[in-house]
């Protein structure tokens, strides 16, 4: 229709906002934030909408990450095209998956700078409270203790995960990978090379 990029950006950006910022005024919020994976596909998309956003990346080991994408009770569409390309082994395909999100995490965490915080899992749920003042301030939000008890307040949940509803805390909840045998462990730490050993997990 001849339109100039920035302007459907600046009309799109408009129009999310218009339902987020509602929602969060309704639920006596000042600012909100919102989380998905499938996210990582379109990072530099939201950035150009979002210009003055702040990105939270959250790392978690690999071999984790592959555990629970290759759970047995539960489908992750999301893996299906890579788990086919590995001959329909889950959990390697699994480790493949990761690995190229994490790919695109990295590359448009170079590019965005200090519009991004990162964060390890293992740190957050071992101990937290240190961890969560670090993204406080970067966030320019002032700390507040309770957050620590947030399973004492009422909020209302949306779609959230599920698994959160049945956490009232920040638990540890790593290395469940070892529960595979060493021949698998040995094949998702390869599929999940080199961003594995770039990120610092052994």
């Amino acid at each position: 229709m001849g339109y100039e990029k920035s302007t459907v950006e600046t009309a799109l950006a408009g129009f999310i906002h218009a339902f987020f910022d509602r929602y969060a005024k309704e639920q006596g919020k000042l600012r909100w934030a919102d989380k998905t994976p499938h996210y990582v596909d379109c990072l530099s998309e939201l950035h150009s909408l979002f210009g003055n956003a702040q990105f939270i990346i959250l790392f978690r080991n690999g071999l984790d990450v592959a555990f629970s994408l290759a759970d047995a009770h539960r489908h992750y569409r999301a893996i299906d095209e890579v788990v086919a390309a590995s001959g329909g082994n889950v959990p390697v395909g699994a480790g493949r998956f990761w690995a190229e999100q994490n790919r695109k995490i990295e590359d448009f965490r170079k590019r965005a700078g200090e519009s991004c915080f990162s964060l390890r899992y293992e740190e957050l749920t071992e101990d937290p409270e240190p961890t969560l003042k670090k993204m406080f301030a970067f966030l320019g939000e002032p700390w507040e203790a309770e957050v620590m008890e947030y399973g004492r307040f009422e909020h209302h949940r949306g779609v959230e995960d599920p698994d959160v509803r049945r956490r009232r805390r920040i638990e540890p909840n790593s290395g469940r990978y070892r529960n595979w045998p060493p021949s698998v462990q040995d094949a998702v730490r390869h599929a999940c090379e080199p961003m594995l050993s770039h990120l610092n997990y052994q």
